[in-house]
């Protein structure tokens, strides 16, 4: 897999400093744009961080987990009053591989999460609720 400018600083940075947050967030929205055709805008101008042209959800919120030595990884949902169609989630192996997207759509997550106080949800628990979108 080739990878673009934005991945490589965040890899650097993660090598750098041993914290994946920014490389996890910045390769997980390049490879959720690059497979799934979404055009992504700044994280945060809006509710949501990518825009899809066709299909049912336009306005996508993109989460992003690398997840090696959690025992029971989370996704947050964020605020579910906000501006957004669906969540994609993408799944990173160690090596920050992509192993699968998932998508939901707000209303499966609105109804998932509303006993849930911090508004997230266990990964497999989104997967549950989710369509996989990749690998087909």
């Amino acid at each position: 897999m080739s990878r673009t400018e934005e991945e490589i600083q965040a890899l650097v940075h993660y090598h750098s400093t041993g914290i994946p947050n920014k490389a996890t967030h910045e390769i997980g929205r390049a490879q959720a744009a690059k497979l799934l055709e979404l055009e992504l805008i700044d994280d945060n101008q809006e509710d949501y961080n990518a825009i899809r042209q066709t299909g049912p959800y336009r306005y996508i919120r993109i989460r992003t987990r690398r997840y090696p030595n959690s025992v029971n990884p989370k996704i947050s949902c964020g605020n579910t009053d906000q501006n957004f169609d669906s969540i994609v989630f993408i799944d990173l192996g160690e090596d920050f591989e992509v192993q699968g997207i998932w998508e939901a759509g707000k209303n499966d997550i609105v109804d998932a999460t509303s006993r849930n106080v911090d508004r997230s949800l266990s990964v497999k628990k989104f997967k549950a609720i989710a369509t996989k979108l990749w690998p087909q």
